[in-house]
């Protein structure tokens, strides 16, 4: 069996006269050779690549459409199938990178899903694992307090006699203090004899006043009033009458 990738013009219309005629009858897998079956395979995987290439290039006609590739099988030798076998990668290589430009051109439109696909399971039930969710962990405000002061040592418990006579010794001092306020200068009892003298001096002062009070009229009466003049002459130098002389003499050397 020998297959040729021609890229001629001929390939449009061969493709045409195998789409009229159908598809050739496959041969019988008992009577032929392992290596013929491979490349009948390999034929057919070929021409379902080179289908889809004509429903993209219908479905997308503003793109370049792509090279065709056409694949003769007829019988020959090793040499010619390990050619095939060269081709065939090419022709794959080929049609991969059609389907890429195919795809950067037209990035809005999917393949059309082939019904020859199986779905394939990607895990099995008893291969599953659950992975328990992640929780986050809080943190607690610590309530801590330490402590700052510094500790005392324990002294020595003092003797009561001391503490009895440590108070009796104050209330003496108390007392002391006490007598000094009452009986020392400037305490309670010079300040009443203070205040004695301070009322009495504020007394005359007062009186004093008065009598200034009264010599003021008195003068002021004596300048004015002549009958009290001739009261204070008589009272003062005495009462001359009428037919009475007053001798007046020299003061003596």
């Amino acid at each position: 069996m020998e297959f040729s990738f021609d890229r001629s013009k001929d390939a449009q219309p061969a493709k045409a006269e195998q789409e009229a005629t159908g598809p050739r009858p496959g041969p019988d897998l008992n009577t032929v050779d392992p290596s013929t079956i491979a490349n009948e395979r390999l034929r057919k995987a070929i021409e379902r690549n080179r289908a889809k290439q004509v429903e993209r290039e219908a479905q997308a006609p503003s793109s370049p459409p792509p090279r065709p590739t056409q694949v003769r099988a007829s019988s020959g030798t090793p040499h010619e199938q390990n050619s095939f076998f060269n081709h065939a990668e090419a022709a794959k290589e080929t049609t991969r990178e059609n389907t890429r430009e195919n795809t950067r051109e037209t990035p809005s439109e999917a393949p059309p899903r082939s019904t020859s696909m199986i779905r394939r399971s990607v895990a099995k039930p008893e291969d599953t694992e659950f992975v328990p969710v992640k929780r986050s962990t809080r943190k607690v405000a610590s309530q801590i307090n330490y402590t700052t002061t510094t500790s005392r040592k324990k002294s020595k418990p003092i003797d009561p006699k001391y503490i009895s006579y440590l108070v009796k010794g104050s209330w003496i001092f108390c007392g002391i203090l006490i007598l000094r306020l009452i009986f020392a200068a400037g305490g309670v009892t010079d300040y009443y004899a203070q205040k004695a003298s301070v009322n009495a001096r504020v007394s005359e002062l007062v009186s004093i006043k008065k009598e200034n009070m009264q010599l003021v009229q008195e003068i002021e009466r004596m300048r004015s009033d002549i009958g009290f003049q001739k009261k204070l002459v008589r009272d003062n130098l005495g009462f001359i009458a009428s037919d009475e002389f007053l001798v007046l003499f020299p003061k003596e050397n």
